[in-house]
């Protein structure tokens, strides 16, 4: 449990870290996978995440793909990860981003 959750937490690190952590500690995470910008840029925004970045983030914590893909096999079956249709490619539902239904800005925007 404890390497799930530390896997898990390294994925909404680099999600919502821009606003909850010190520019040191994102610069740091961010190192780790300077390769995959695009993707990172893509799950920040969308929280759909690419095998690569993924492997990317875990590489130091779990260096063999055996405990990676064990992570992410627990992932997938307590429903913390969703595989897509497109290859290689994840939806991370705690990273997806906030809605806002139309009643809220109408109600916002009468205040």
């Amino acid at each position: 449990p404890r390497r799930v959750a530390v896997a898990m937490a390294s994925l909404m690190t680099i999600c919502f870290g821009q606003e909850n952590f010190e520019h040191r500690d994102m610069m740091m995470i961010e190192r780790k996978i300077t390769e995959h910008r695009s993707d990172l840029l893509r799950f920040q925004s969308t929280g759909i995440a690419t095998r690569k970045l993924i492997r990317g983030l875990w590489k130091e914590e779990f260096p063999e793909e055996s405990q990676q893909e064990l992570i992410w096999q627990i992932l997938l079956e307590k429903h913390l990860m969703f595989e897509r249709l497109v290859q290689d490619e994840f939806v991370l539902p705690s990273c997806l981003p906030v809605a806002h239904s139309a009643e809220e800005v109408v109600r916002e925007a009468g205040k």
